[in-house]
């Protein structure tokens, strides 16, 4: 099998290098051994001595160092279309880097735009010469549809010009919009070229015009069809001769300001001729929809590294979601799109501060705006190849210079198969290990599959998503899909299930411009069914797939129908405290009386990492093959679930501040439906929402209370500093209301801290000591009563009971602050 591990590590290598190149347009840092071996699940040793191999062979380029990393070279060959030099071990990445063509962007001109070497490549030529044209260069007509980018692209010229020295360092840019002053024509000449006081009535004092303050700049004259025939007129000697005169005024003025005009109107309909004829440089800028999809993807990347930043969030987006935005329907080209992500980010950003249950800001379908969900496209081929290059996932980091992106690598289709086909499954046919592995590739694949096809059947916002499967699963393949194999489903449901499935896997695939000859597919039942799928497939849709894509399609097919067996969600508890998650999951077994709850008790002294690796090992042990619910009562344990979900490529999905009877009805879920995990885990989020009312968050924190969460984190060893302040801050309420006390700012950050640290120590088994706190109870009984009810709302959220020294040591902190309301106070006669 050695040839089909050096296969696995070349085509992850590859992998890599391409994602990095999509995304980053460079190589920011080569794959290592580590990283390979931990993807494949390989050994560290064997990695590095195929790595090597390959580099023998000149198929990857070596980065010498520690790590040491490794590119492949066909990749850079292909991106850059010139053939690297043989040598392949180089000293560091910046000297790899500077044997290639670099595609540099200098600073504040043109090369920062996106598309700049692409679909704006001739308008950017044409921009130059009118800049550099001497001595005054050329008036320029800048058209396309609105959200096209014609301001900014006024601005760049401007900046070229600066960089280039024809315009002064302080040349101002003049951005007028024509629209605005369209109804009142005299105004906006006014406006334009100034007047003298008395010129028309109101004209009470002398003013200079946008043209007069454009001299020795540039002067934007934004839907210049709005500019009336005598407005056209009037700029004629400026544009001709550089002088023009003001309203009322009998001798010219002049100005050495540069035009660029624009307008999103066809200029032969809305403008004179003898206007036209005096604008040599017309730049036509493309709608977003004729942009390449390369150019669309850098757009939207662009953006949401914006958002990343604005939020200070890392911001997670799906490739299915990326897919939306790709082939969505902007009428307002760019401007649109750039508010349609900000609209999504702002909605997941709702979600994300204000319910408990997420750990990451993250877009799902609710979050899409309605008309991206309805107009939709189908990719073609072309763009279908570059989408699924793409990772499964696109973290936009809000720390990297520029947000930045990185990717969460799930299994995809194109790297299974690649290795898995013809020769693999040719080898799977007498090799039993080779079978097997070919099997567990198979179930990882369809384990991700089902992860992804279960984030847009079940979104858990209610969202209804009829149209947008309508875009991933074509209505035809799918009918074809479920008549081929009605027969041999165990059930409707299933037969429902599965049919969609597979023909969301189809979507996925690349056809071919012709039918193939399918005769390497043997005589097998499964094969024979999936020559007839296929075989109707090209008849409905004229659409052809390779003998590999059917051959994979037809050992998924097999798996599902006949091997896949209809196993439970797995249901794992995680919590703090000696034995606090395996009573929880005695108590919920004996009940239901079943052994499908697993537990992980987490000493406090535990290290993190330590639970981690056990939470990895258990949810492999138990997973049956329709992902895990890790049920949490709070703090780190929620950040496992992407971790979980990128190492064993299985769903997962983690639900903190559980309590018992939320894990019975999670356990009871599970056991009698044969619902998804998403959909199981959207009931839960409902159902504790109902429980922990009492961590309602409000919609916006005061700047103090920031602060006050900030040193809370600082000081916290394991517990969640927000959930903390606002039940602590609740119980404060009771006390201030109920003792009818003056609340400061000061008492706020003693009292939120002292309970914090208290219940850290509840859950520890510490005490802060106090001398007798019965004679203060029988001094204070009304106080004592306050405190008591006020530490109720604290003990039933954290499950902890507050020992007597705790509320007298607290008791003691409340007489100090408020002397006066409380010394005065006769002491009642009640024993404690």
């Amino acid at each position: 099998m050695k040839k089909f591990r050096k296969e696995k590590v070349f085509l992850s290598v590859k992998d890599d290098t391409t994602s990095q190149l999509i995304l980053h347009n460079t190589i920011l840092r080569g794959a290592t051994a580590k990283d390979i071996s931990e993807k494949l699940q390989l050994d560290r040793s064997n990695v590095s001595r195929e790595l090597n191999e390959l580099t023998r062979e000149n198929l990857l380029i070596k980065i010498k160092g520690k790590p040491t990393q490794y590119i492949c070279k066909k990749v850079i060959e292909d991106f850059s279309g010139n053939i690297l030099p043989n040598t392949t071990d180089y000293s560091s990445l910046s000297s790899f880097l500077g044997q290639k063509p670099e595609n540099s962007k200098s600073n504040n001109d043109f090369n920062e735009l996106i598309g700049y070497d692409g679909s704006l490549k001739d308008a950017i030529k044409k921009a130059k010469s009118a800049i550099l044209y001497p001595p005054n260069g050329l008036t320029t007509l800048i058209t396309g549809e609105t959200g096209v980018g014609k301001s900014l692209f006024a601005e760049k010229m401007y900046q070229y010009g600066i960089n280039k020295k024809i315009l002064s360092k302080d040349a101002p840019f003049i951005n007028f919009n024509c629209a605005d002053y369209a109804d009142n024509q005299e105004l906006l000449l006014s406006q334009l070229f100034g007047h003298l006081k008395g010129s028309y009535t109101g004209a009470t004092d002398d003013k200079e015009g946008i043209v007069g303050e454009a001299d020795g700049g540039i002067l934007f004259l934004d839907e210049v069809h709005r500019l009336s025939e005598k407005g056209q007129e009037m700029l004629f000697s400026l544009m001709d001769r550089g002088q023009y005169h003001k309203l009322g005024q009998v001798k010219n003025s002049s100005s050495k300001c540069r035009i660029i005009a624009a307008t999103t109107e066809k200029p032969s309909e809305t403008m004179l001729s003898t206007f036209l004829r005096r604008i040599p440089i017309h730049i036509h800028l493309e709608s977003l929809a004729k942009k390449s999809i390369k150019e669309k993807f850098e757009l939207i990347c662009y953006f949401f590294k914006q958002e990343s930043q604005n939020t200070q969030q890392n911001i997670y987006v799906s490739r299915d979601i990326l897919l939306l935005f790709l082939f969505g329907n902007f009428t307002g080209n760019i401007g649109h799109l750039k508010s349609s992500i900000q609209y999504a980010c702002a909605s997941a950003f709702l979600r994300y501060v204000s319910e408990d249950n997420f750990s990451r800001l993250e877009l799902v379908l609710s979050d899409i705006p309605k008309f991206l969900l309805e107009q939709v496209k189908t990719p073609n081929n072309a763009d279908k190849n570059f989408v699924y290059s793409l990772p499964n996932t696109l973290i936009f980091n809000y720390k990297e210079k520029g947000g930045s992106q990185n990717s969460v690598d799930a299994l995809n289709y194109y790297n299974v198969s690649e290795i898995k086909t013809t020769k693999y499954l040719e080898a799977a046919n007498t090799d039993t290990k080779a079978k097997s592995e070919l099997k567990s590739e198979i179930v990882k694949y369809m384990n991700c599959l089902i992860a992804d096809y279960s984030k847009l059947a079940n979104d858990q916002y209610g969202i209804n998503n009829k149209t947008i499967l309508e875009t991933f699963i074509n209505k035809d393949v799918k009918e074809i899909i479920f008549n081929a194999i009605r027969p041999y489903a165990t059930s409707l449901k299933s037969c429902e299930y599965c049919s969609q499935l597979l023909t969301y896997h189809i979507s996925k695939l690349v056809s071919v411009s012709h039918k193939v000859d399918s005769n390497s597919l043997t005589d097998g039942f499964i094969e024979q069914l999936t020559d007839k799928i296929f075989t109707e497939i090209e008849v409905k849709t004229k659409k052809y797939y390779t003998n590999n894509d059917q051959l994979f399609f037809a050992e998924i097919l097999n798996h599902l129908l006949f091997e896949a067996e209809e196993g439970k969600i797995g249901i794992i508890i995680i919590m703090h405290g000696n034995s606090t998650a395996s009573s929880m999951a005695e108590v919920v077994n004996q009940l239901l009386k079943t052994k499908h709850v697993h537990a992980i008790n987490m000493h406090l002294s535990d290290d993190l990492n330590k639970i981690y690796n056990q939470a990895k090992d258990l949810v492999r042990k138990v997973n049956e093959g329709q992902g895990i619910l890790i049920l949490a009562d709070m703090g780190s344990i929620v950040t496992f679930e992407d971790r979980l979900q990128h190492e064993t490529q299985l769903p997962i999905k983690v639900l903190s501040n559980v309590s018992t009877p939320i894990a019975i009805e999670a356990t009871n879920y599970i056991l009698s439906s044969k619902d998804t995990l998403e959909s199981i885990y959207s009931k839960l989020v409902k159902k504790n929402n109902s429980f922990g009312s009492l961590v309602n968050k409000d919609d916006s924190y005061r700047y103090f209370d920031q602060i006050i969460i900030h040193n809370l984190k600082k000081i916290l060893t394991f517990l969640d500093a927000e959930k903390v302040f606002y039940i602590t801050k609740q119980a404060l309420k009771v006390i201030i209301e109920n003792s009818k006390l003056v609340l400061n700012n000061e008492f706020l950050v003693k009292f939120i801290i002292h309970c914090s640290c208290m219940v850290e120590r509840s859950f520890t088994g510490e005490v802060l000591h106090y001398k007798n706190p019965c004679e203060l109870f029988n001094t204070y009984p009304k106080l004592y009563q306050t405190v008591i009810k006020s530490f109720a709302i604290i003990e039933q959220y954290f499950g902890i009971k507050i020992k007597s020294e705790e509320v007298a040591n607290l008791m003691d902190m409340i007489i100090f602050e408020y002397p006066d309301n409380f010394l005065t106070h006769i002491k009642q006669n009640a024993k404690f």
